[in-house]
Parts: C-alpha cells; structure tokens; sequence
C-alpha cells in the first residue's frame, strides 16, 4: 500500500474511533444546567492522526471527527469554531513534535498532550461554550481545569503506548 492510501485508511480508522470514543464511550458532566465537559478519549486518536500522518490529515481528523460526529450523533447546537478546535488538537502535537525532533519521545508527547489540553480543552473549548450556552467562562473554566488534570496524564499514557507499538510496527518515522 502506498502512502498516500495508508494515510487516507487510518484517518478513517481514527476518525471512526474518535466517533466512537467521543459520542459513546464518554460522559458528560453538567454545570449550571448546560453539559460543560465531556469526559472521554476522543482526543486521543485526533492527536495521534497529527503526529503519525501529518498536519494536513491530523486538522481533517478533528474536523471530520467532529463534523460526523455531530450529525450521527446530534447534541446540542452544531458550532463550527469547536469543529475548528478539534481540528488544531490534530495540528499542535505535530507542531511539537516537528519543534523538537531530538526531544525524547516520551518528553514530546507529554508536552504535545499538555499544550493540546491547555490550549485546546481549558482555553479554546470553554470559550466557545460559554458562548453557547451564555455560562461565565470562570464558571466552566474551573471544572474544565479539573477535568484536563484528570485526563492529561492519562491521555499521555495512552498516546505514548500507541506511539511505541506504532514505532515497533514501523508505521511512524519520526
């Protein structure tokens, strides 16, 4: 198989697990009456398309991901700047990772992962949120804190394993 198809099967693939892993396996915690963080994995197959596949299809992950996501599985309003965060969580940890290519692996997922949840999850998502749903940003912004705490270690955990397996496979070449 040639590159440019492995790339366009595995972001199907990831876009079909981040579905999954966002719509189905999460859930949703509500704050003043509105859901204000989802507690899930669907990050993680969004960050891992932007640091084996490249910025290009890493942005087309997240936004497809989103985009899909909402129409099989409709809640809430449709917004597009959060379809256009989901895309930039598969931008940064490839920017990371092109930044630092003598880092350790482990070093660059970790620092790719916290930008990505601070950036992304704490800043950007709460924004669009608390625009949504007219609730204070201070307001989501703690629970949204507490919430990328929680999940950042474990979403460094899991994109390092994949990324070792995927590295032992021969399927990434950073």
């Amino acid at each position: 198989m040639n590159d440019k198809a492995f790339k366009i099967v595995a972001s199907g693939v990831l876009i079909a697990l981040s579905i999954a892993l966002t719509r189905l396996m999460s859930a949703n915690l509500i704050i003043a009456g509105v859901p204000a963080v989802r507690l899930g994995m669907g990050f993680v197959p969004i960050m891992i398309a932007g640091v084996v596949l490249g910025p290009y299809y890493g942005m087309a992950v997240g936004a497809m991901a989103d985009l899909l996501g909402f129409v099989l599985f409709p809640t809430g309003a449709y917004f597009p700047p959060i379809t256009l965060t989901s895309a930039l969580v598969g931008l940064l940890p490839h920017l990371v990772f092109r930044m630092l290519p003598h880092a350790k692996d482990w070093v660059r997922v970790v620092l790719a992962v916290t930008l990505t949840q601070i950036v992304c999850s704490m800043v950007l998502q709460t924004v669009w949120l608390s625009m949504l749903y007219g609730v204070p940003y201070a307001e989501m912004f703690y629970a949204r804190a507490v919430a990328a705490a929680v999940t950042t270690p474990v979403y460094c955990m899991i994109v390092q394993a994949v990324f070792v397996g995927l590295k032992k496979a021969r399927l990434v070449r950073t």
